[in-house]
């Protein structure tokens, strides 16, 4: 199994947009929760995402390991997507009490 630092960046690039796009359909925020969905591990999630993108069987980063549940995915990796269901927050003005 090779290391997930030792792949082509392209590759890396590949593989983390094919793993974050998965998670945006099922609308899942951590790999461990995309995993429950099928009944499958993490490492299994991602063993399945190597192999769909034709690379060879790789680690998972270390910075993912540790993200079950209350960390995401998506922040982590320096992504913000909103799901369907989230809207856009508003800016608020200051009320003109405290001009």
């Amino acid at each position: 199994m090779k290391d997930f630092s030792d792949l082509p960046m392209e590759a890396k690039v590949e593989l983390l947009a094919a793993i974050i796009s998965r998670m945006i359909r099922a609308g899942v925020r951590t790999l461990d929760q995309l995993g429950a969905l099928d009944r499958r591990t993490m490492e299994q999630v991602w063993e399945d995402a190597c192999l769909m993108q034709g690379i060879e069987r790789c680690t998972i980063p270390s910075r993912l390991m540790g993200m079950k549940t209350e960390s995401t995915f998506l922040v982590h990796w320096g992504q913000r997507v909103r799901s369907a269901a989230e809207k856009p927050r508003a800016l608020s003005r200051p009320s003109a009490a405290k001009l």
